[in-house]
């Protein structure tokens, strides 16, 4: 995920020529979580956000996330069209600093029962713009004191 974020970051060094067809297949599947992550932050954070501290993490944070859900979603569309309608498709993100499985995801989220949860995958476009925006509240950063920064 953190190649697909710079790559969109700074397109011009990962789509060069020296970038291997194979690995440029691999970023191209994860980019449109990358995009979308892009927008819900722009839209949250405001027109500056590409600028702001914590702008590159929080995007792997939410790409991460969209991904998680764009696999959900397929593997739900597959469920679905083979006639399963009994099997329930959920998903999560395991979070490496508290070591739980949450959606959606909050890296600096304490370790408790609470922070321990899984979402139904997505059933239609509108609800990877709704996690997208979620996350990039969550994300958004703040100063010392916990309060909000604004972009403007």
């Amino acid at each position: 995920m953190t190649g697909a974020v710079d790559a969109y970051l700074r397109p011009l060094k990962y789509w060069s020529k020296t970038t291997s067809p194979a690995l440029r297949s691999i970023l191209q599947k994860i980019f449109v979580s990358v995009r979308e992550g892009a927008n819900a932050l722009k839209t949250v954070w405001g027109n500056e956000a590409r600028e702001m501290p914590g702008f590159r993490d929080a995007l792997i944070e939410t790409a991460v996330c969209l991904n998680a859900a764009q696999a959900a979603f397929a593997l739900r569309q597959e469920i679905e069209s083979a006639g399963r309608w009994e099997i329930e498709v959920l998903y999560g993100v395991y979070n490496l600093f508290n070591h739980q499985v949450s959606m959606p995801s909050n890296p600096l989220a304490p370790a408790t029962d609470l922070n321990v949860r899984l979402a139904h995958a997505p059933t239609n476009p509108r609800e990877f713009q709704d996690l997208a925006r979620q996350m990039a509240e969550i994300l958004k950063p703040t100063d010392l004191h916990g309060t909000v920064v604004n972009s403007a």
